[in-house]
């Protein structure tokens, strides 16, 4: 391509040269003509001017039909042209002219055109100097001819070729850059495409975030649904299994209340209702403790402790179990067992599944448990003698409700979600759990814990002054320090009145340390050397239920003071105003110890419950030594209340129409019921409900600078995410 497009430009520009030489020819042949000047005889001078505007002329009219015969004709009369004139004038230098034919040979025709000006030009002088055309005078000036041929032709020579390279180079970027621009063009297209499948993608986009937003719409809906089950799964489903339980309870302990003897089988047959439901309401208890993990609503109480000794009270709890099926059950311990800080409940519960899992599938021989460490984890296994699973199997065991086979569980028995609701324990201390099962050899169950507790990222507790401008490089200790410095918790202070809120702060940063202050006094005598990361201040509403800033005391350390507002009595039947929370089901003797402890020697006892079989349970047991009357609702119960005058009220508080927080609310701004004592007998946990504080504020002494409060809100929002869930009800009024 760049050959071709050479040889067209040779083309072109030669044709353009060779018409311009005509037309100078052409000129000067007039000029020569015209101004020729006048001697006797002949005007060589006039008539060479006519022939070559003659020539000049001819040479145009051939060079429409070919330039190529024009090129060598025009070169070829060149040469004639100075032949005449150093003819007519045998000057010395005339032979110097034959170089201009050389010139016009390597402009219109290329190099051959000027190598045969040159070869012709050479004969000619040749010719002169052998005497053919031999001028005596001018034979000196022959060799000077020459030279300024041939060099004419050598200079031309070269300086065509670098024009030849120039040209070349040119051609091949200008191919270069067409084809860089049909590229471009070809991508400017793809370009136009892609915006066009991008317009389409986005358009796309907007839809598919419609659409999850919906499913996140859902899946919000769903997980609310799922609080829903846990907040109203306790009244909904353990109410009937109270009533089956408490009076199982009522009819194996005090038969004598209905009046005759009861048949023994009729006894035996009520104690296999009773323990069933107890094992009913056991499995109620898992599902809540499944789905509170699954929630994250799972807290735990972390504190150090030996995991040999969980392990040997879960031992005990069992081993009555063992023993009834001939069992054996050892452990087997490595010494120096470092302690765990960890929740000894939780890690009690997820043995105790084990030991049972074990237990229930395991016809002869017995299980073992073993303790040891693995390098910074302490591994807790139980190994049976069971018949042992397929790898399929192993796969799910972790999933609720999942059992080795259907038929195991009609044969065994048991739920399914004793491992489900481990697997979320042990990974809520960090930790993992696994399976390791051979059919018709066993099956082994471990968990590991780690040794070491999460440590808090903060600032050191104490720094040494330095200087910034001394040159520590050469000090660096390459040795460990023979002082033994151990990594000492953060501490925070708490100050409040009571203990709800340096309890709450224990629970959930067990990492910290939690240092309570009598008044806010103290914080003035907070020593520098104390390493208190934060002051955290309990402003709860008084007396007169608004809550004040108080005025903090000068203090030397310029550490943050968090204001909030939590509950001043951790027990919460302080806070609303009764003088005892009992838990359904309940037994009769707890009841009896209740109102006997809320208000003693009380005859008249008021039952407000809307569960009629409650009232009829209730109505059982204080039936000897108490007068009992009954009340469906909230408002029933205010009228018998002020009409009745009973001693004690025993209140439920889901109710319709007025539930027992509304009662409770009328009660206290009543004067004449205020001192009327109040036993709450409800399904609800209140350990279960969050504290709630209605705000936080956060100062420190000199202020916060602009990189403080950007530091604070990044901190606040990377703690508190938003909620998508509906408010959450209280069951427990607020004063």
């Amino acid at each position: 391509m760049v050959d071709q497009s050479l040889k067209a430009h040779h083309v072109s520009s030669r044709s353009a040269i060779l018409r311009a030489i005509l037309v100078l020819f052409a000129t000067l042949g007039v000029i020569g003509g015209i101004f020729a000047p006048e001697t006797a005889g002949i005007n060589f001078d006039g008539l060479f001017g006519v022939l070559v505007l003659t020539m000049a002329l001819t040479l145009l009219a051939i060079q429409t039909r070919s330039e190529r015969l024009a090129g060598w004709l025009t070169v070829i009369g060149g040469i004639a042209a100075v032949s005449l004139v150093w003819g007519w004038h045998p000057h010395w230098g005339m032979p110097c002219l034959y170089a201009l034919p050389v010139l016009v040979g390597m402009a219109v025709l290329g190099w051959g055109g000027s190598l045969v000006a040159a070869l012709l030009a050479s004969g000619l002088l040749a010719g002169a100097a052998s005497g053919i055309l031999a001028i005596p005078s001018l034979q000196g000036s022959l060799l000077i001819a020459a030279i300024t041929i041939w060099g004419s032709l050598s200079v031309t020579a070269l300086m065509t070729w670098q024009h030849d390279l120039i040209v070349t180079a040119t051609l091949r970027d200008d191919e270069l850059s067409r084809q860089s621009l049909s590229r471009a063009r070809e991508r400017q297209i793809e370009l136009n495409q892609a915006l066009k499948d991008l317009d389409l993608a986005h358009r796309e986009l907007i839809r598919l975030t419609d659409l999850l937003t919906a499913a996140r719409e859902a899946v919000e809906s769903t997980r609310r649904a799922k609080e829903e089950f846990v907040a109203n799964v306790s009244h909904e489903l353990r109410t009937p299994l109270n009533m089956i339980i408490g009076f199982s309870d009522e009819i194996i302990e005090r038969p004598e209340v209905y009046g005759r003897d009861l048949p023994p089988e009729l006894i035996a047959d009520i104690s296999v209702i009773r323990r069933n439901s107890q094992q009913l309401a056991s499995l109620v208890d898992d599902v809540l403790d499944l789905v509170e993990a699954d929630t994250g609503f799972t807290r735990l109480s972390r504190e150090w402790t030996t995991i040999t000794e969980i392990v040997r009270d879960a031992v005990e709890a069992v081993r009555p179990f063992f023993e009834r099926k001939g069992l054996t059950l050892t452990i087997e311990s490595e010494h120096a067992l470092p302690q765990l800080s960890c929740d000894p409940t939780r890690i009690r519960q997820v043995v105790l599944n084990l030991l049972s899992n074990a237990a229930r599938f395991t016809e002869q021989g017995g299980a073992e448990i073993r303790i040891g460490r693995d390098g910074d984890n302490v591994v807790i296994s139980v190994a049976d003698s069971g018949p042992g699973m397929e790898r399929a199997i192993v796969n799910r065991m972790f999933e609720p409700f999942q059992q080795a086979d259907p038929s195991l569980r009609r044969r065994y028995g048991g739920t399914g979600l004793g491992l489900a609701i481990s697997k979320r324990l042990v990974e809520l201390h960090g930790g993992k759990i696994w399976i390791e099962s051979q059919v018709s050899i066993g099956t082994t169950v471990s968990f590991s814990l780690p040794t070491e507790a999460p440590v808090a990222v903060g600032l050191p507790t104490s720094s040494r002054w330095f200087s910034p401008y001394h040159d520590f490089s050469y000090q660096i200790k390459n040795q460990p320090s023979a002082v033994d410095v151990s990594d000492s918790p953060p501490t925070i202070a708490v100050v409040d009145q009571g203990d709800a809120l340096a309890d709450i702060l224990t629970h959930y940063m067990p990492d910290w340390q939690v240092t309570q202050l009598a008044g806010l006094q103290d914080i003035a005598h907070i020593p520098g050397a104390g390493g208190y990361r934060a002051v955290v201040v309990n402003d709860a509403p008084g007396d007169q239920g608004q809550a004040t800033l108080p005025e903090m005391p000068p203090m030397d350390l310029t550490i943050p003071i968090v204001h909030c507002q939590v509950p001043r009595s951790a027990d919460r039947t302080a806070q609303m105003g009764v003088s005892g929370y009992l838990i359904k089901p309940v037994h009769r003797n707890a009841l009896i110890r209740a109102i006997e402890n809320a208000a003693p020697g009380a005859q008249r006892v008021l039952v407000v419950d809307d569960d009629k079989d409650a009232q009829h349970l209730f109505g059982q047991m204080l039936g000897s030594g108490y007068e009992v009357a009954q009340a469906n609702d909230g408002i029933e119960a205010l009228d018998l209340m002020a009409s009745w005058n009973p001693d004690i009220v025993l209140l439920d508080l889901l109710m319709p129409n007025l539930d027992g927080t509304a009662v409770l609310a009328v009660r206290a701004e009543d004067p004449a019921l205020r001192r009327l004592p109040v036993v709450i007998v409800s399904a609800h946990d209140r350990r279960l409900e969050p504290i709630k504080s209605s705000a936080i504020t956060l100062t420190r002494q000199g202020g916060l600078s602009a990189r403080d409060l950007a530091t604070a809100v990044e901190a606040l929002a990377s703690a508190l995410p938003p909620r998508f869930a509906a408010p959450e009800r209280l069951e427990t009024p607020v004063p």
